[in-house]
């Protein structure tokens, strides 16, 4: 007896099914390698707080600088000394091996998030430290009381809750200095975070430990907002204000 072929009904449900497993593959194998990045990222940002908070032990309490060249004798990375930018004003390597914290953190890698699309030659680094984790007292400036900015330990009131090390996109080719926003919820952005991970921002927090956030902002908005190309902007979320209440160390809400 002559076996029968398949019908064609019979091979287009095979090639559905087969089509449907393989999508299936593919968003797994996409989610897994989004959790590897992530938990990577996070890697790197504990790498960063650690490094901080030994230099403060070894400093009598004090804070390493979180600006990006404005104290070359202990800012935690040099990017705007002399010498520490190419011709064209993306940091070299000597931006942060020049830096206060590089005896701690020891690896250039981890100061650039798997998250980062851009290549070394443009962004040697992904992240900054918390403008207000400083003793310039410019707080005030930024809408916030001036004992919201410290510089010891001894002075961030809620170390758990307080961010230390943010992923930030910077168009002026390399993040400038600490990461600020205006504290006085009028939704002005003065830096920006970054958007190339959807739906998630990373940070650390003084305490030394990491987190993502799921933030509430549509990611249509993060991903206009966070590549525009000036300094200060208008963006009204719920975020800003999760951020404000996490960013000052010195304050007590």
């Amino acid at each position: 007896m002559r076996s029968r072929g398949f019908t064609l009904v019979e091979l287009l449900v095979v090639v559905a099914i087969v089509a449907f497993l393989l999508a299936l593959v593919l968003v797994s194998a996409g989610k897994l390698k989004q959790q590897v990045r992530l938990t990577e990222s996070m890697q790197h940002q504990r790498s960063i707080t650690t490094g901080f908070l030994a230099y403060f032990v070894d400093n009598n309490g004090k804070f390493a600088g979180v600006d990006t060249g404005l104290h070359p004798s202990y800012d935690w990375v040099v990017s705007s000394v002399a010498g520490n930018t190419d011709e064209e004003g993306f940091e070299k390597e000597s931006a942060i091996t020049n830096g206060a914290l590089w005896s701690y953190v020891g690896n250039l890698s981890a100061y650039k998030s798997p998250f980062d699309p851009h290549p070394l030659s443009e962004r040697m680094r992904s992240y900054s430290l918390n403008g207000f984790l400083a003793s310039t007292e410019t707080a005030a400036f930024w809408g916030g009381p001036p004992s919201a900015q410290v510089d010891r330990m001894s002075k961030v009131v809620h170390p758990a809750e307080t961010l230390c090390c943010v992923s930030e996109f910077d168009h002026r080719k390399y993040n400038h200095d600490g990461w600020m926003i205006m504290g006085n919820f009028s939704f002005v952005w003065r830096d920006k975070l970054h958007n190339w991970n959807p739906g998630y921002w990373e940070f650390s927090y003084m305490d030394g430990h990491t987190e993502p956030l799921h933030h509430a902002s549509n990611q249509t908005d993060v991903d206009h907002y966070m590549n525009l190309e000036q300094e200060s902007f208008f963006f009204e979320t719920p975020d800003y204000k999760w951020l404000v209440l996490h960013l000052y160390p010195g304050q007590d809400w």
